[in-house]
């Protein structure tokens, strides 16, 4: 619709480097990248070096000919990054997240979960740093609720001893 500045795609993929937002359908206001809003639905996954966002819904943001923010909606919305040095994988869901490609931070809000394969934090919301692979959870950001961390230890393999018999 050239006259509302509006295009509809379905069964959609942009890429820029390893950045990718595909969808099975989505709207935009227009092909000009240095600044438009795209809207994508229904099963929308959105691949960041080293992760991935998975969602019903996202709103992305371009500016200066590159992706600048998404807001991920869904049921729940829901991102993985694999961990640095490790097999573990970050999972993390929430009602709606907040990606800052350039920040390269993901902002979990309305009942924010996250683990690490081992350990689980809940609360209202929660920034994760996929650069840095920290999470940060700020008592302001809560409301009534508290920051609830689930610590499960580690199984460790036992070495056998002198004392130790068949």
């Amino acid at each position: 619709d050239y006259a509302k500045n509006t295009l509809l795609f379905r069964k959609v993929r942009v890429s820029q480097g390893k950045t990718s937002v595909e969808a099975d359908e989505a709207t935009a206001t227009g092909l000009n990248f240095e600044n438009s809003r795209w809207v994508f639905r229904h099963n929308v996954k959105i691949h960041v070096e080293g992760g991935s966002l998975t969602s019903d819904d996202a709103a992305v943001t371009f500016a200066d000919n590159q992706i600048a923010r998404a807001l991920i909606t869904g049921s729940p919305a829901e991102f993985e990054q694999k961990l640095e040095n490790s097999e573990d994988i970050a999972h993390g869901s929430a009602g709606s997240i907040e990606y800052d490609f350039t920040s390269s931070t993901i902002r979990m809000l309305q009942d924010a979960y996250l683990t690490d394969g081992h350990n689980d934090i809940r609360g209202q919301t929660l920034v994760y740093s996929i650069r840095e692979q920290r999470v940060l959870a700020n008592a302001s950001d809560q409301g009534d609720e508290r920051v609830r961390i689930t610590i499960n230890p580690r199984s460790v393999e036992r070495k056998p001893t002198t004392t130790d018999r068949p």
